[in-house]
């Protein structure tokens, strides 16, 4: 998926806004399962965002498959995510996916 926006804290596959992994998993009820918790925190991330040169955010824009295994979700084919652009986010209590439409 090329229109992914992540906007999670603390996640070693976020930066600029963008999700590095290869594979995202959205579990039930929409949670993000393929959120792993930076060593350092929510600075240590702050300050690779810092760091990553602007000419390389291009490179950010890869194709990343998204697993979708929330079964009430109207965007679920055959667990896979058939949305045209998909936003992650921190949740109150866990990250999430925030494009999640219910059937």
């Amino acid at each position: 998926m090329e229109n992914l926006k992540c906007t999670t804290n603390n996640c070693e596959f976020h930066f600029k806004n963008h999700c590095t992994a290869s594979v995202l998993e959205i579990g039930e009820k929409g949670v993000c399962k393929s959120k792993r918790k930076r060593a350092g925190g929510a600075y240590a991330q702050a300050i690779a965002e810092f760091e990553l040169a602007d000419e390389l955010t291009p490179l950010l824009d890869r194709e990343t498959e998204v697993q979708c295994n929330c079964k009430t979700c109207a965007h679920n084919k055959d667990e896979t995510c058939s949305a045209s652009e998909l936003l992650v986010g921190d949740g109150v209590l866990s990250t999430k996916c925030f494009t999640k439409r219910n059937k």
